[in-house]
C-alpha cells in the first residue's frame, strides 16, 4: 500500500490540523482494504462499514458496564 506523506510542521497547535497535513496522516491509518478499493462505489462501501463499526464499538465500550471490559 503507497503511504502518502504530508508536509512537515513546525506548529503543534495549528500546522498540523491544516488540510494538507491531516489527510494523509489519516488516509495511512485506514485499513488496505479500503485504500485498495478499485472503484468509488466500493470504497464508499467499504468507508461506511469501517465507520460503522469504529462507531458501534465505541458506543458498545461507552455502553457497557465496568464487568464487560
Amino acid at each position: 500500500m503507497g503511504l502518502l506523506s504530508g508536509p512537515h510542521t513546525n506548529l503543534c497547535t495549528f500546522g498540523d490540523r491544516a488540510f494538507s497535513v491531516a489527510a494523509p496522516t489519516l488516509w495511512n491509518l485506514l485499513p488496505s482494504k479500503l485504500c485498495n478499493a478499485l472503484s468509488l462505489d466500493s470504497f464508499k462501501k467499504f468507508l461506511k462499514i469501517h465507520l460503522f463499526n469504529k462507531a458501534y464499538s465505541l458506543l458498545v465500550y461507552l455502553s457497557c458496564p465496568v464487568s464487560c471490559v
